[in-house]
């Protein structure tokens, strides 16, 4: 084994526009946060053997101005470093 990696983060997105702040208020909370458009959540972990190296990531994608609802994934990846 050459390695277990663990990982955890959040990215947002504030926007201006018909996107953004200029957008219409309408929905329970698009009045305080118009111009927070996207904000995403993720976790996973990579395990690496030998060349080879797997993981596994979770990503949320959450949009606080309610454009539009929000998404879940899960991620799997397996790649060889030759």
């Amino acid at each position: 084994m050459t390695g277990v990696t663990f990982t955890m983060g959040q990215w947002n997105s504030p926007h201006t526009g018909p996107s953004g702040s200029d957008r219409p208020s309408s929905g329970p909370r698009s009045g305080n946060v118009k111009a927070w458009y996207e904000s995403c959540f993720f976790t996973g972990f990579t395990l690496g053997i030998d060349n080879w190296k797997t993981a596994i990531t979770y990503p949320s994608y959450l949009r606080p101005n309610d454009s539009f609802g929000a998404v879940q994934e899960i991620v799997f990846e397996l790649a060889m470093d030759s």
